[in-house]
C-alpha cells in the first residue's frame, strides 16, 4: 500500500515538493521565512529614502510681487494694485510652512504701504502748490 505524500508547488519553479520542506529541491529557493539565508549575506538590502522638500508658492508669490511693488511705487494706481496684490499672497502665505518668504512679504509690503502714501502725500502737496 502506497502512502499519500501532501506536497506543494515552490513558487519559484513551480515544482512539486513536500508540505513540509523549508527548501526546494528542485530550485535551493528557502520555502519560508529561516534566520539565515544565504543570499541575504550577498546582497544587502539597501533602502533609499527621498527628503520631501516643503515649499511656499504663495508666500514666495507675495514676497516678490512686495518687492516689484518696492520698486515701482512712484506709478500712481500700479502701485496700489502691486501693493494689494502682494499683502493679499504674503498673508495667505503666512499659514503654511514654510513662512520665512511669506512674513518677509508681508513687513515689506507694509513699508510699501506707508511709502505709498508718503509718494501720494508729496504729490498731493505739490498739485495743491500748483493749483494755488
Amino acid at each position: 500500500m502506497e502512502k499519500d505524500i501532501i506536497t506543494k508547488l515552490c513558487p519559484y519553479c513551480g515544482e512539486e515538493v513536500s508540505l513540509k520542506a523549508l527548501k526546494c529541491k528542485h530550485c535551493g529557493e528557502w520555502l519560508d521565512e529561516t534566520p539565515y539565508r544565504e543570499e541575504s549575506v550577498s546582497q544587502p538590502q539597501v533602502i533609499v529614502k527621498q527628503i520631501e522638500r516643503k515649499t511656499n508658492g504663495i508666500g514666495t508669490a507675495g514676497f516678490v510681487i512686495s518687492l516689484v511693488c518696492t520698486c515701482l511705487s512712484w506709478l500712481p494706481g500700479v502701485n496700489l494694485v502691486l501693493w494689494f496684490i502682494g499683502l493679499l499672497l504674503s498673508f495667505v502665505g503666512m499659514f503654511k510652512r514654510p513662512r520665512g518668504l511669506a512674513i518677509a512679504g508681508f513687513i515689506i509690503s507694509i513699508i510699501d504701504f506707508i511709502l505709498i502714501v508718503v509718494i501720494l502725500g508729496a504729490i498731493g502737496v505739490l498739485l495743491s502748490g500748483l493749483i494755488e
